[in-house]
């Protein structure tokens, strides 16, 4: 119980930290950006190719497997002459499914 109290007190020092961080260097339109949990509307969800709301699992991973190869190219070249980039998968289906029925059931 200890340790976990210990951590918990890190993690709020650590989180004051970023926010005072965050607070003098993030400026603009990512400021707008709305904080997880906050309902934003259909306009903010993932979207499928023909640019509306993907209805499902299979649409949303069909834009994501080409948003990554994009995103990919992207990042390398901004890497490049610097350290080898590395990115992670996507997200598991088995993950994403659980996801998506665990934290947007109420949106579907």
């Amino acid at each position: 119980k200890h340790v976990l109290f210990q951590n918990l007190k890190q993690f709020k020092v650590a989180r004051v930290e970023i926010e005072k961080i965050a607070n003098d260097h993030i400026k603009g339109a990512i400021q707008d950006i709305p904080w997880c949990g906050q309902d934003v509307g259909d306009e903010r969800r993932q979207c499928g190719l023909d640019g509306k709301p993907a209805e499902s699992l299979d649409a949303l991973y069909a834009t994501a497997k080409k948003a990554r190869a994009i995103y990919a190219e992207t990042m390398t070249d901004a890497c490049a002459g610097t350290v080898p980039l590395k990115l992670a998968p996507l997200k598991g289906r088995a993950r994403a499914e659980a996801k998506a029925k665990n934290e947007y059931a109420d949106k579907t």
